[in-house]
């Protein structure tokens, strides 16, 4: 049992369900009474997900929109808080449905570490940004521009 979200609206990004889970999330917050945002980059999906909590008798609006494009996310989310009200709850549910191998994800992610730790090697030694221990996490760090930073 959730807490009570009786017209609480929800996004569940991904929702159209590619691979089911993004679906059962959205039907499972409209059986608690959520306003459900199913927003997907296939509208199609995204309706028939609508369609089935409509279904049910609950509320969903489909939307659709590509999350890797900002513009069109915050033209999404205004659209969602004119139509079911300002959201309250967002599950970050989209993801790549094809899947990649293991092999791939680590080339990925070296090739990225040594692209972002080059960029921010490089600002740090010209003093654009510092790198400071995160307040609750000392192992974490967070990366702050500096006066010249701002300026630049």
């Amino acid at each position: 049992m959730m807490k009570d979200l009786t017209g609480k609206t929800v996004i569940v990004t991904g929702g159209g369900g590619g691979g089911g889970i993004g679906r059962a999330v959205c039907r499972r917050f409209a059986e608690e009474g959520a306003l459900v945002a199913v927003l997907d980059r296939d509208a199609e999906a995204a309706q028939t997900t609508a369609g089935l909590i409509a279904e049910a008798g609950g509320k969903a609006q489909a939307y659709a929109a590509d999350i890797t494009d900002y513009a069109a996310v915050a033209e999404t989310v205004a659209a969602i808080g004119h139509d079911l009200g300002v959201p309250g709850v967002l599950v970050n549910n989209a993801g790549y449905e094809n899947g990649i191998s293991f092999n791939e994800l680590t080339e990925y992610l070296i090739v990225s570490r040594q692209n972002l730790d080059g960029v921010l090697k490089r600002l740090e030694r010209d003093n654009h940004v510092i790198r400071v221990a995160h307040p609750q996490d000392g192992r974490a760090r967070l990366v702050r521009l500096t006066a010249q930073g701002r300026e630049f």
